[in-house]
């Protein structure tokens, strides 16, 4: 099995190659290529299993390799490296169904992790295709463990799913503490940047406006029981009850109090686009 390892920077291709090489992957051969036009050169006399390349490069991007390879070599496995949070990078990456994105600096222990999966799918791939060329029946495939429908999502966007998943449920648990990117992106392993990208994957959703919708959605529910203003502020982990007010006229054009006097509000206000 062949890695291809493509950056601009000659001192992080050299120490993925080295490090790479010492730990027993399975790899035959490890290349670097400095761009993304040496990189086209070496796949077309040595056909790459999987790819790790950087997004940000001169001449080529990563972006433009992946969707340039993919038309001789579609097997191949794909992870992107940068050194951006950019969403931009990230949305690309997920139309192109690369297997992975992973933020610089780069941590050995991912890296690794990341390429034992990958390792793992290229030979789900290979197998996948030497069944479709021999054209082996319905039967065989049938008892076949490599014989299971793919997922209609990329690798990528999956763990996109699960990290945003992970990150909302956190914050319905810890809405009525004084949580953040921060607090939110350490739980989940990934750093507060990478955190924001995500969420700005979503229509019109930053994480403090989701921080807010969800205290938001609690303070409506306890308004059901008629407590003070105060009270739900302070349960709900708004910093005052003025702040709390405030928010809330903005999201309902209301204040608790005039909801309150017309007997409630509907919960699944909070999920309409146009609030």
């Amino acid at each position: 099995m062949t890695l291809l390892i493509v950056d601009d920077e000659r001192n992080i291709r050299v120490y993925m190659q080295q490090v790479l090489e010492k730990i027993s992957l399975g790899f035959s051969s490890i290349l670097t290529a400095e761009n993304g036009c040496e990189a086209l050169e070496i796949a077309k006399t040595t056909p790459p299993d999987i790819i790790i390349t950087d997004v940000v490069m001169p001449w080529l991007s990563g972006h433009e390799l992946v969707e340039e390879l993919k038309k001789t070599n579609p097997d191949c496995i794909y992870i992107l490296i940068s050194g951006h949070d950019d969403v931009k990078y990230l949305q690309e990456a997920i139309v192109l169904q690369v297997f992975r994105y992973i933020l610089k600096p780069i941590r050995i222990e991912e890296l690794t992790g990341v390429l034992r999966l990958a390792i793992d799918e290229s030979r789900v791939r290979k197998n996948n295709t030497k069944q479709s060329e021999a054209q082996t029946s319905n039967a065989l495939l049938a008892n076949d463990d490599f014989s299971e429908e793919l997922p209609g999502l990329s690798e990528l966007a999956v763990q996109y799913r699960v990290l945003l998943l992970k990150a909302m449920q956190y914050v319905e648990k810890n809405y009525m503490h004084n949580i953040g990117s921060r607090e939110i992106a350490s739980h989940c392993g990934i750093s507060a940047g990478y955190l924001s990208a995500l969420f700005g994957m979503l229509p019109s959703t930053s994480i403090p406006q989701y921080i807010t919708n969800v205290r938001l959605k609690h303070a409506v529910r306890m308004m059901q029981v008629d407590m003070n203003v105060t009270v739900i502020a302070s349960r709900c982990g708004f910093s005052s009850a003025n702040y709390f007010t405030k928010l809330f006229k903005q999201k309902f054009n209301k204040t608790p109090s005039e909801i309150k006097r017309l007997g409630g509000l509907n919960p699944q206000v909070l999920y309409s686009d146009d609030q």
